[in-house]
This record gives structure tokens, sequence and C-alpha cells, in this order.
């Protein structure tokens, strides 16, 4: 991934993903690193822990500041992206992808790492459930499940490893969110694609239960949200990104390890961490994930408040063919605690952004 007629620079998180990435460029050598951080105003963000990486390794560092003011970037996103994409956190990596571009054409990133080595949060509750899942006599399933929440429940629903399907399926909206939501044509329309229960039970049965949700995210989350959004947002600005943790081989070597070095007990990417000891310091391999977010709860509320009852509650909205106005309405008046609600309201927005941009004569 170093192999370049012009100087590689890397994405600086300040996780322990892209810092072993930024670790092992200096240790193969590469002088005068360029790393690139953002960060945002209105909450703690992992500036701090990228800075402390970019000093052990000597690097020259820049660094760019998410605002509320960045809203105004949000019609380039809508064009760029060329659909209606829903992570926020395409509005970071548009940034720091606009920096980086400023003075490099090729840099490194650490996606990947997470898929490989089961690092996301939500893979901890199948080492516990793994073990149920194995040992526990099937005529007990019926009552351990009714006394699990029903996300966890269905964990267990089966011999062998159980319904992960459904599992999955609990961290995305909820199927009658979306019917409150769509108009019933729409809905009809598109509820074959918005259960994607299909694909999802397609496991693979000499698998290990995370081996198959590791599969899931694969197939559905890296390749259709993650990689997606840092083409898109890198090369909308003229650079490219180099992803080592997706190396062919090592994803095939991943592949054959035991599930027990990827999540011991509670801890994810157990072998990465043991790894890389030498390289970096305890509290960026032991940190808690903090991911590629921002306060979009708080803006949504407070500073993009006044933009965004504009934007949707339009007589004229498109969006209006599609969605029901009066359910985007108690969105913003009612606001619900939570990520997941916020996602929702974002996804409206890049939703009639798409529409005015690519369908102007709606």
């Amino acid at each position: 991934r170093l192999v370049s007629d012009v100087p590689v620079g890397a994405f600086l998180s300040g996780g322990i993903d892209s810092s072993t990435v930024v670790a092992l460029m200096s240790r193969l050598g590469q002088k005068q690193i360029n790393t690139f951080s953002v960060g945002f105003v209105g909450g703690d963000d992992e500036l701090p822990y990228a800075r402390a990486v970019a000093k052990q390794f000597h690097t020259n560092h820049h660094e760019v500041v998410l605002k509320p003011k960045s809203l105004s970037l949000l019609p380039t996103l809508a064009a760029a992206y060329e659909e209606p994409y829903g992570d926020p956190s395409a509005l970071p990596t548009f940034l720091v992808s606009q920096l980086a571009a400023q003075t490099m054409k090729v840099v490194l990133n650490g996606d990947g790492g997470d898929e490989n080595f089961a690092g996301y949060q939500r893979y901890q509750k199948f080492g516990p459930l793994n073990l149920i899942s194995r040992f526990m006599p099937n005529w007990s399933r019926p009552l351990v499940k009714n006394l699990l929440p029903h996300t966890h429940s269905d964990l267990i629903s089966q011999p062998g490893f159980g319904d992960y399907a459904a599992a999955y399926l609990g961290l995305t909206a909820p199927l009658e969110y979306k019917r409150q939501l769509y108009q019933p044509e729409f809905f009809n329309q598109i509820k074959p694609l918005a259960t994607q229960t299909l694909f999802l039970k397609q496991q693979v049965n000499n698998l290990a239960p995370l081996d198959n949700v590791l599969k899931t995210d694969f197939k559905l989350y890296l390749s259709q949200v993650l990689l997606p959004k840092v083409d898109i947002a890198s090369m909308t600005n003229s650079l490219e990104v180099r992803s080592p943790f997706l190396d062919q081989e090592l994803i095939e070597l991943t592949a054959k390890m035991p599930d027990k070095f990827k999540l011991k007990g509670l801890t994810g990417k157990y072998i990465f961490k043991q790894t890389v000891k030498d390289l970096l310091p305890e509290e960026i391999i032991y940190r808690p994930k903090m991911g590629f977010s921002f306060p979009l709860g708080q803006w949504l509320r407070r500073e993009w408040q006044g933009k965004v009852k504009n934007l949707l509650l339009d007589p004229k909205v498109k969006y209006r063919k599609f969605l029901r106005q009066e359910m985007v309405k108690t969105m913003i008046a009612n606001p619900q605690p939570g990520e997941h609600f916020d996602r929702r309201l974002w996804r409206v927005m890049m939703f009639e952004l798409w529409l005015q941009h690519y369908f102007p004569k709606l």
C-alpha cells in the first residue's frame, strides 16, 4: 500500500486501527509522514489521541474542525454521493479528505480493522451468548429467550447458532417505524429491500456464530456503507485512499482464525491488541471506541434547527411523494433521545437534498 510515485500520508483518528497504520509506516522507514485528523466543536472528539500518536511518530500533523456552519456542505454531499446516502460521518470524512487533498494525492486509512478482528461494540453480546447457544439444552431455549431483550433473545432461538439475522436487523430502523414514515405505495414497493432478511439468513452453517456476523458486516456494512463513504468523499476531492486492513492476504488470514482470537470474553480485537502492544501506548490500544461522529443531535435541535425546518417543512418539499410530512413534522417537533433517532432525521434531510439535485422537476 506504500508503493506510489508520490508521497503517501495517512488519516489518523487516534483509534487503534489508524494509529497502527501510522506506526507501521514509521517502522517501515517512511519519513516526514503527513497525518490528517478531523474534530468538532461542542463535545469530546478524538483529536487529543490523534495528536499523541502524531507526536510519538513525529508526523507532520494537520487538523480540521467540523463546525455547525459545515451544514452548508450538505447539498455538495447529496450531489457527490449520487444516491440517498444516510451515514452522517460522510460530512467529517469529506472535510478531512478536503484537508488532505491540499497537500497529498494518496493516504492510507484504518478501514477493515473492526470487521477483520470484531472491533465493534455490538459484537460483544455474541461472546457470552455464543456459549449459551452452544451448551444450553434445546428444551430450555424458549424459557431463556423470554427472559432476554428482543435483539438478544433471537440469538438463541434455534439450535446451533440461532437467528443472528434478526439480531443484526435489530440494529437498524424497525420496520414499523418505516411503515409510519413511508407513503403506503412507496412502502409496499421497497418492503423486500427494507427487511434485508433474505440476505442475512444466508448464513454458513460451518462458521462460528461470530464469523457469520462478521461475514454479514463485510457484505453489507463495510461494502455498502463504509467503503462508498470514503471512496466518494475522497475522490470528490481528487484524493486516493488505500486500506491496508483490506489486503486480500490479511483478510484470508483473519477469516481462518478461531473466533476466540478476535473476541475474548467482552474484549474485541484481542489478537490484534496483543500484536501491537509494542507499537502503541495502552491508552490508545484499550480506550473505548468512539467512531467517526459529531454532536449531530445537539446541532439538529439547536444550531441547525431553523434551517432543518426551512428545508423539511416547506409545502413544496419533494420527499412528500415518498414520505409522510406529518411524521417528519413530529420528528422535528418532538425529538427523541438517542443516536438512531438523530440519524433518521439526517436521512430525511439527505433524501430531500438528493431529490432537489437530481430531480428538480419532480
